[in-house]
């Protein structure tokens, strides 16, 4: 059963009230409990869990490497590239950007994440003039 935004929404709510905080730790005991919304939410099976954490810990090891740049910046050295309906993949960022297609891909990804952190973060109004939000969307349109 799909649980919708609402009901996380009000799970979450309901734990952070009784708990003071949300806590990852909290919200999956909370959720251990069959008959409660979030359940069906988490992988109760030990042997699948350990696999997706394997692959989030390895996702995480592919994009905690950078190389220092002759002006002492830390540039990340492979980034993820999705094309179609492929799986996700990475590639060091010479090889996205000799392909067209992945280029275009990690455009794509990065429009989308400034988007993400300027919808996110809108309503903190120091941070309301970071993103030109009319130049962000007509990039986004292009791409």
């Amino acid at each position: 059963m799909r649980i919708t935004n609402k009901q996380k929404f009000l799970a979450l709510q309901k734990i952070e009230k009784e708990h003071g905080k949300l806590e990852p730790s909290v919200i999956v005991d909370a959720a251990r409990d069959p008959n409660h919304v979030l359940h069906n939410y988490f992988e109760w099976d030990n042997g699948k869990a350990a696999d997706e954490y394997r692959l989030w810990q390895a996702r995480q090891l592919i994009v905690s490497v950078y190389v220092v740049s002759s002006d002492e910046e830390r540039v990340q050295v492979w980034h993820n590239v999705k094309i179609s309906e492929s799986k996700p993949e990475y590639n060091s960022l010479p090889v996205i950007l000799s392909n067209t297609e992945k280029k275009k891909s990690l455009i794509r990804y990065a429009l989308n994440e400034i988007k993400y952190w300027q919808e996110k973060y809108r309503t903190i109004h120091e941070l309301s003039k970071v993103v030109n939000l009319k130049e962000l969307n007509k990039l986004i349109s292009n791409y």
